[in-house]
């Protein structure tokens, strides 16, 4: 008999709010205080809503255990739109691909749910 694999614990975050605080300058400190908090309520997978970063990118937090896509915007855009998946990295191996943005407003992430 197959060992049953549980589905994964998901979770979405608005966090735009968060970005008006004075480390809001500082990326990796703004990423180790959302690892915390996924890792503090067992999420694998988050979709962040506004995280007003303006490069594409990916950003391990290794103490924590996760790793952030964000999309790509311009840097003249100030708007608070945008999304990033935070990942667990002990579930990579999992996923049939990483994500991707589609637009600067849109990321997809493939999950095999069998």
């Amino acid at each position: 008999m197959p060992a049953r694999v549980s589905p994964p614990i998901l979770a979405a975050w608005n966090v735009g709010s968060l970005f008006d605080y004075p480390w809001s300058n500082r990326p990796e400190r703004r990423m180790a205080f959302f690892a915390r908090e996924f890792a503090r309520n067992k999420v694998e997978i988050a979709a962040l809503s506004e995280p007003r970063f303006f490069e594409q990118g990916k950003l391990e937090e290794v103490g924590a255990k996760y790793t952030f896509f964000w999309t790509v915007r311009p840097k003249a855009e100030r708007s608070d739109a945008g999304v990033s998946f935070a990942i667990r990295n002990n579930i990579f191996g999992l996923l049939p691909c990483l994500p991707h943005s589609i637009n600067n407003r849109l990321m997809s992430l493939r999950l095999p749910f069998r």
